[in-house]
């Protein structure tokens, strides 16, 4: 009998216990989201340098601070509807430091070959004036001989 008595008890005792231990554990997680957040935004700074396209990036992190805002404000009085906004924030930073990297391979590869084409088409353009430099006489003077071929000089 002292067992079944017990057993409620201890239940009792450990949902308190679960109820008052979450307060901290909820401000721990709203730590770990703006540390997250932090993370996440020192990626998106790093593919954008990498010549990114990080629009998205941002509009999820910027997505992920609001969330956070949001639930800083309800942290003090009703920490149980914050908590869901802490891990959607936390999920939302998550799925930018993953997509961060993606994008800043990307960005690499544009400006990689943009470069490449930058000066593919500045050595034609350098080759093109060569030519040009060498054969224009050349060809002037032969389309103009071809084009006076029947005109005649008179003395005067």
């Amino acid at each position: 009998m002292t067992v079944t008595w017990v057993h409620p008890v201890a239940v009792a005792i450990i949902l308190a216990t679960v109820l008052v231990g979450s307060a901290p554990a909820l401000a721990q997680s709203a730590g770990s989201v703006h540390a997250q957040i932090d993370q996440a935004f020192l990626a998106v700074h790093a593919a954008e340098a990498d010549g990114g396209n990080v629009t998205s990036l941002v509009s999820t992190l910027n997505q992920a601070i609001s969330l956070t805002e949001r639930a800083d404000s309800l942290n003090s009085t009703n920490p149980q509807s914050a908590a869901p906004m802490y891990s959607q924030a936390y999920s939302l930073a998550s799925s930018v430091l993953q997509g961060a990297p993606t994008v800043a391979a990307q960005g690499r590869a544009t400006v990689s070959a943009s470069t490449t084409e930058f000066y593919s088409e500045t050595v034609v353009l350098a080759a093109l004036a060569v030519v040009a430099y060498f054969f224009t006489s050349r060809v002037f003077w032969r389309a103009w001989l071809r084009a006076h071929k029947g005109w005649r000089v008179k003395k005067v």
